[in-house]
């Protein structure tokens, strides 16, 4: 399915119950000039949030306390299909990584500087920032 262009409109949910780095993404994805960014900390209150169908990027760390990230990705593929899908997480082995990207995942960020990350992924993705 075609992704559409990202504007600073452009919906986005982060879901890290480690708050620090939620909160960490989120503040970077808006200096980015993202305007609608939503950050969770459970995935249950992710998985039944109204406008997850509406999200064009989400973001997942792969070591939550309830799950694996992982786990979740088979279901969002379904459930957003034309959503970006980045995986991030502290835990950056080969294994980890591949298994993100076979499940479907767009990309995978290391947490070890996830702010520089993201901004390097959307110079990579031709993301002309700040949005306006």
């Amino acid at each position: 399915m075609r992704k559409r262009p990202l504007t600073k409109h452009s919906l986005i949910a982060i879901l890290d119950d480690e708050h620090s780095f939620a909160q960490l993404a989120l503040v970077t994805l808006k200096e980015i000039g993202f305007q609608n960014v939503v950050a969770f900390e459970t995935t249950e209150h992710f998985c039944h949030w109204p406008d997850l169908k509406n999200a064009e990027i989400i973001f997942i760390d792969v070591n939550l306390n309830e799950m694996n990230g992982l786990t979740i990705l088979p279901w969002l593929k379904t459930k957003v299909p034309s959503a970006r899908i980045i995986i991030f997480s502290g835990d950056t082995r080969k294994q980890v990584v591949s298994e993100a990207i076979n499940l479907g995942a767009c990309s995978f960020l290391s947490k070890l500087n996830l702010d520089k990350n993201i901004r390097v992924l959307f110079n990579k993705w031709n993301v002309n920032y700040p949005l306006s």
